[in-house]
């Protein structure tokens, strides 16, 4: 007779009082126990079966195998060990691919079919394939234990009529995928140069847009320039108009319509897309001279001076983003040594504040506070 015995079946956060996956399958001849996650030898020890014949783990993750230790010690030390030792043998330890390939009773195939049906696994399936390659699964047939094939599609093509396809490693846009998988070479090692371009995108919360501060700007001799430096010296070769004097008898203070920022904080705009989607696009801002308002432009190649400058909102995230620009070199899979000018991302600094502030009232005859950024 066939007897089945749930001993747990939490997931790998156990629910009170009850441990993680474990079955008991016992017969005239077979004392067999499915997976052994955390409770289990508890289970086992207060259901006190008798020494077990068999083991089998369904797979690796440690809620289906973390009470193998303590079953080793009950063997060893516990109250099995006062058993006769042909009682007291140790069990066979088998994984669940292994052991359905060896063992083709009825029974067995059964419970084995339990486990790997009901079990929360991915199966993975090894393809080599070429790097640098765009391959794409024609068909998969999965032949079950009892020789019924089954043809698996795509998950995207399961998706309900007017919701969006679930997927993974896919090409897309947000609103188109490709089902076809793009293996992108990738190298083991690198020589950088340094840096020459350094942009900070940030979000600016008081001011309700984003901003890509240029701190090192590429110079004539592919050499990094300081971008808050190269704005103090424009600021010495072409300073702000000068402010007007007081007059006696006349307002002690004058009204200031908006702060200038430093010729290295870009401004980012938010707009949506007709799509609806949330884009920050790259903003223009004016500074004062003598010979009029002047536009402060872009300069570092990030930041594609010249052309139209859309950025994902998502892509600056409350941390910030830091991008920098730089040559590196690299020998490929037929030693040949390669050059190319690489930009890498990592993490920002939080948001932060231009100094930009509006409706100002200052002192007569002096200029304007200037408010570091």
């Amino acid at each position: 007779m066939l007897r089945f015995t749930v001993l747990g079946g939490s997931p790998a956060w156990p629910n009170p009082g009850q441990a993680a996956s474990g079955y008991l399958v016992e017969t005239d001849r077979v004392r067999m126990l499915v997976d052994c996650g955390s409770g289990v030898a508890t289970e086992l020890r207060a259901h006190d079966p008798g020494p077990l014949t068999d083991i089998v783990i369904s797979h690796f993750h440690a809620d289906h195998w973390f009470d193998l230790v303590p079953l080793h010690y009950a063997h060893r030390y516990g109250s099995w060990a006062d058993r006769p030792e042909a009682v007291t043998r140790v069990p066979n330890l088998f994984l669940a691919s292994d052991f359905v390939r060896t063992h083709t009773d009825l029974a067995t195939m059964l419970v084995m079919e339990f486990a790997m049906v009901y079990s929360n696994d991915w199966f993975q399936l090894s393809v080599p394939v070429t790097a640098g390659s765009l391959v794409q699964v024609g068909s998969l047939v999965v032949t079950d234990t009892f020789g019924v094939p089954t043809t698996v599609g795509p998950a995207s093509a399961a998706a309900a009529p007017g919701q969006s396809a679930w997927s993974m490693f896919t090409i897309g846009n947000g609103r188109q995928r490709l089902e076809p998988l793009f293996l992108p070479p990738v190298l083991g090692a690198v020589l950088d140069g340094p840096v020459l371009e350094e942009v900070l995108f940030l979000r600016d919360e008081m001011a309700a847009m984003g901003w890509a501060v240029e701190q090192q700007i590429q110079g004539p001799m592919d050499q990094a320039v300081d971008g808050y430096e190269a704005w103090r010296l424009r600021l010495i070769a072409d300073p702000p108009p000068a402010v007007r004097p007081a007059v006696p008898g006349g307002p002690p203070v004058y009204y200031l319509l908006e702060t200038t920022v430093p010729d290295n904080w870009i401004p980012l705009v938010p707009v949506l897309s007709p799509a609806g989607d949330l884009f920050f696009r790259r903003g223009l801002i004016e500074r004062p001279s003598a010979a009029g308002p002047v536009p402060v432009l872009a300069r570092s190649v990030i930041l594609d001076p010249g052309q139209p400058f859309f950025v994902y909102d998502q892509s600056v995230p409350r941390a910030g983003a830091d991008v920098t620009r730089r040559f590196r070199r690299a020998r490929w899979t037929g030693g040949a040594t390669q050059t190319w000018l690489a930009r890498a991302t990592r993490p920002g600094r939080g948001p932060g504040w231009s100094g930009l502030a509006f409706d100002l009232v200052a002192e007569a005859g002096q200029p304007p506070p200037e408010i570091q950024p």
